[in-house]
């Protein structure tokens, strides 16, 4: 296997490290590192769920006090931007790259910086403040650390099966932080990620934040690869999947700038189903279908890479066909989807995502929204999902989340009108971070709304007759 390394630097034996900035101007990187010959392919079963929070503790207690050594301000902690860089870490972990996170300057969870950097970095143990040592002595790196500008971090730390005995190819630690600097502190800032931890009230900006919820903590923390998805049935988080009255499946891959491809046949039989859902369920690259019957089951099929997918696996035997319901990454701190739920009284519920699991327990999210039916999708671009709940007339009310089990309270302002037919939440329609809705409309149209800065912009319509098709959600 061949490891790509961008501006990395070796800075000993089983260390390596990188950095890239922006306060203004590129900050310089370091020169091109050799790639380890003989690494054998990593599967995310090679990522090892360990609780990383002392190594998060420990990195950003090393920042700080070498920041103080200088007299300079400490940076603070912030979880939106830390759910990126855990993101990221997990990601080259799984991959066995060493790159920076190419969308690290534009992602909408740190949207509003006037300066950012980020460092990278891998060593063989699970000393994460000998990660800021090696930092501290490059002067690419050093300069992310000692940049005045800088006043908040994410920090990100991922542990695999590393070990120079067992396992000589492979690193045990991988650790990102990102550094950005902002006028004022975005919401979910922590004087330290203790603080975050405990679920303290950090800047103000979100009281009652709690990422300890135990109902979304993930059954392992980790990030599969990137799959090539060219033979796959569903090909990206874009693509336009629908259902015929034959129960024939047909998916349109997106090309990512707007566009579709011709429709594709990618399953049959797909008959008294009341929804379908595409989603990557269990976190393995390869996108799936979580499928609502009529006769009340809910079942997900996984999705095969080679085309096609598994034998429906069952997660509820009954009930299911009375829920109205929405599928995204809820949680902040747990890569897996979620279920919310909306029940006929007009409760909403919160339904974790345990895998094979029969989907047994659940909690309250929210009350009061009978007769409507819900999206979930990030409307306010701060990282988090959140719900739409569409009325019978068709007006949209925001339900704002912050990635945990309550919802913001608040007073719930309506965001549009005239929204009838049914809604999917797409992303990366129209580029790699845009966000968006399709509506397929009773009268055989579907048109793309996308969404930014809170509000949708201007729809445009994707071509054709749909009349008579199911639009997968």
């Amino acid at each position: 296997m061949r490891i790509v390394r961008r501006a990395a630097a070796v800075l000993a034996a089983g260390m390596l490290a990188a950095a890239v900035g922006l306060t203004g101007a590129a900050a310089p990187s370091a020169a091109l590192a050799p790639a380890r010959a003989g690494a054998a392919p990593m599967s995310v079963r090679d990522l090892v769920p360990d609780n990383n929070q002392q190594q998060i503790i420990d990195v950003f207690a090393a920042i700080n006090s070498y920041r103080a050594s200088l007299g300079l301000a400490a940076v603070k902690y912030n979880v939106t931007v830390s759910g990126m860089t855990q993101q990221w870490s997990d990601t080259i972990a799984a991959q066995e790259t060493f790159n920076h996170n190419p969308n690290f300057l534009t992602d909408s969870r740190a949207a509003g910086w006037n300066a950012a950097g980020e460092v990278i970095a891998v060593r063989w143990d699970r000393n994460a403040a000998g990660l800021v040592d090696w930092w501290k002595n490059s002067p690419a790196h050093n300069a992310i650390l000692t940049n005045p500008k800088m006043n908040v971090v994410g920090i990100g730390i991922t542990f695999t099966d590393g070990n120079p005995s067992t396992t000589p190819n492979r690193y045990a630690m991988y650790g990102v932080v990102n550094f950005y600097g902002y006028s004022s502190l975005p919401a979910t800032t922590f004087a330290n990620p203790s603080a975050a931890f405990a679920g303290t009230s950090g800047s103000g900006n979100n009281p009652g934040y709690s990422p300890g919820d135990p109902a979304c903590q993930p059954p392992a923390k980790q990030m599969p690869p990137t799959a090539n998805l060219r033979t796959a049935s569903i090909r990206s988080g874009a693509d336009v999947v629908t259902v015929d009255a034959g129960g024939t499946l047909r998916d349109q891959a997106a090309t990512g700038s707007g566009g579709l491809g011709a429709a594709r046949v990618i399953g049959t039989g797909y008959t008294g189903v009341q929804q379908i859902f595409t989603t990557d369920w269990n976190r393995d690259g390869v996108f799936d279908l979580l499928i609502q019957y009529s006769d009340g089951r809910l079942a997900v099929q996984y999705g095969l890479l080679s085309g096609g997918f598994q034998a429906a696996v069952v997660l509820g035997q009954s009930g299911w066909d009375s829920m109205q319901l929405a599928v995204g990454q809820w949680c902040m701190m747990n890569r897996l989807p979620q279920i919310a739920a909306l029940d006929p009284a007009g409760n909403l519920w919160f339904y974790p995502n345990r895998q094979d699991q029969d989907l047994n327990t659940r909690q309250l999210l929210a009350s009061g929204l009978a007769g409507a039916t819900i999206t979930m999708v990030d409307f306010d671009g701060d990282g988090f999902q959140d719900i739409l709940a569409r009325s019978a007339t068709g007006t949209l009310t925001l339900y704002r989340s912050k990635g945990n089990l309550a919802l913001v309270a608040e007073s719930r302002r309506a965001v549009g009108s005239g929204w009838q037919g049914t809604v999917a939440s797409v992303s990366g329609f129209t580029g790699p971070s845009s966000r968006g809705l399709m509506l397929a409309t009773p009268d055989g149209t579907v048109s793309y709304y996308p969404i930014g800065a809170g509000a949708f912009g201007a729809p445009s319509r994707l071509p054709g007759n749909w009349s008579g098709l199911g639009l997968a959600r």
